[in-house]
C-alpha cells in the first residue's frame, strides 16, 4: 500500500542528529530504521509515561500532527489541511515536500491502528512505520468530562435561549481600531436536524458598518448556529450556516460558508466558578460557495481548528450607553504567542447577553459597546 503518491518530507538529519544529542561525537543515522529509532528517541524523551485516556483515533491523530509540527516546524512548515487517504489514513502534506500519516481505521491487519507513517527522503519512496501515537504524546481528551454537571454560575440562562421564539436586539457602538455600528437580531428557532444531529436553530442577522483604515465595509449577514443544551451548564455544539452579502466590481454577491464540528463540541463555560479557566479545543470541515457573481466560483473546502481558554475573572458593575448592569467578565484567549488574541467581555448577569467588550491594545484596541437591549421586545 502507499500512504501518498507525492514526494514526501524528510524528517531531517539535523532532526536526527538533535535525536542523538548532537555534536562531532553523535553518529549520523543512515538507514531509515535509524531515522525512525532517533525521531522515536527524542519525542520519548521530550515526555514522561502516563496512561492513555480514552481518545477518538481523530482526534489523537491530530494531536500527533500538532506535536510533529511543534516539534519540528522548520522540515513540517506551516499548519496544512488534515487529508484522508484510502479511508483509513489521516494525513498532513507539508510545503517542504514530507507527509506525516496516522492510521485512523484498524481494519487492515498490516497497518495497526494509530500507527504513525512517514515517507521521502531517508526513509525513501515507500511508508515506513516510526511507531504509534502513543510513542510520542498521551493524547487528551479535548472535551474532558468533568463528572456530572453542576449547576450554572448565574451569568446565563440557558433555558431562555433554548426556549422557541425568544428574541433579543442588540446596538453596539464600535471604537478604537475600527469605528461604526452593528445591529444584531438573534431568534431561537425550533428542534431540527443538522448533520443526522438533533439541535436547536439559533438565527442571529448582523446589520451596519464598520470603518477600518479608511475602508468602510457594510454588513448584512446571517448566522444560523446549530446547537443543543445538554445539561444545565453545558451545550453542545454541532455547527453553523454563514451567509454574507458582499459588493464585488458592482455586483451583489452572496458569500455562504458550511462548519461542520466533528465531533460536536461541548461548552462548559456556564459552570465555571470565579476564577477558574477552561481550555476547549476543537476541529471541523468548512465549505465555502459564492453566488450571483456573472462568472462560476467554484467551491472550497477547508478545514476549521480552534483552541481556546476562556477564564471567568469576576463579577462587577459596568456602565454602558444601554444602562449599567451587574456582569460577569470572561476573558477569552485563541492561539498562542505572538499570534495569541485576548478579549475580556463583560455578559449581562443571569441574560448571557454582552455589554461590553475590549480586545488588543494601544494602537490595536477595540472596544465594543452596547447602546440599546431589548429582550423580547422589551427593554433591559
Amino acid at each position: 500500500m502507499t500512504l501518498i503518491k507525492h514526494s514526501i518530507l524528510t524528517l531531517s538529519v539535523a532532526a536526527a542528529l538533535a535525536a542523538c544529542g548532537g555534536g562531532a561525537d553523535s553518529p549520523e543515522p543512515t538507514t531509515r530504521e535509524g531515522f525512525a529509532s532517533a525521531l522515536r528517541a527524542q519525542a520519548l524523551a521530550m515526555r514522561p509515561l502516563a496512561a492513555v485516556p480514552a481518545v477518538a483515533p481523530d482526534e489523537a491523530a491530530r494531536q500527533l500532527m500538532d506535536f510533529a509540527e511543534a516539534t519540528f516546524p522548520a522540515l513540517l512548515p506551516g499548519h496544512p489541511a488534515t487529508l484522508t487517504y484510502g479511508g483509513i489514513i489521516k494525513y498532513r502534506a507539508y510545503a517542504s515536500g514530507i507527509v506525516l500519516g496516522v492510521v485512523v481505521v484498524g481494519t487492515d491487519p498490516n497497518y495497526p491502528l494509530l500507527s504513525v507513517y512517514v515517507l521521502g527522503g531517508p526513509f525513501g519512496a515507500a511508508p515506513i512505520k516510526v511507531g504509534t501515537v502513543t510513542d510520542f504524546i498521551t493524547p487528551v481528551d479535548p472535551n474532558p468530562d468533568p463528572g456530572p454537571v453542576g449547576s450554572g454560575n448565574g451569568c446565563y440562562d440557558l433555558a431562555l435561549a433554548d426556549t422557541q421564539g425568544t428574541t433579543s436586539k442588540v446596538v453596539y457602538d464600535y471604537s478604537g481600531i475600527s469605528t461604526g455600528t452593528q445591529t444584531i437580531e438573534t431568534v431561537t428557532g425550533a428542534m431540527t436536524t443538522f448533520e443526522g444531529q438533533q439541535a436547536r436553530l439559533l438565527t442571529a442577522k448582523t446589520t451596519g458598518s464598520n470603518t477600518s483604515a479608511g475602508q468602510t465595509i457594510t454588513l448584512n449577514t446571517e448566522i444560523k448556529s446549530y446547537q443543543r443544551r445538554t445539561a444545565d451548564a453545558e451545550v453542545t455544539n454541532y455547527g453553523t450556516e454563514v451567509s454574507a452579502a458582499s459588493n464585488f466590481g458592482g455586483f451583489a454577491a452572496t458569500i455562504n460558508t458550511k462548519t461542520v464540528w466533528n465531533p460536536p463540541w461541548v461548552d462548559r463555560r456556564y459552570a465555571l466558578a470565579i476564577g477558574g479557566s477552561l481550555t476547549q479545543t476543537y476541529s471541523g470541515t468548512t465549505t465555502q460557495t459564492t453566488l450571483g457573481l456573472p462568472f462560476p466560483v467554484p467551491p472550497t473546502n477547508g478545514v476549521a481548528n480552534v483552541s481556546t481558554t476562556v477564564k471567568y475573572l469576576r463579577q462587577e458593575s459596568v456602565t454602558v450607553p444601554a444602562g449599567t448592569y451587574n456582569a460577569c467578565v470572561y476573558e477569552d484567549t485563541s492561539g498562542s504567542g505572538a499570534n495569541a488574541t485576548t478579549t475580556t467581555s463583560w455578559i449581562i448577569v443571569g441574560k448571557g447577553i454582552m455589554a461590553q467588550s475590549v480586545s488588543g491594545s494601544g494602537s490595536t484596541q477595540q472596544t465594543v459597546k452596547a447602546t440599546s437591549i431589548t429582550v423580547n421586545g422589551q427593554k433591559l
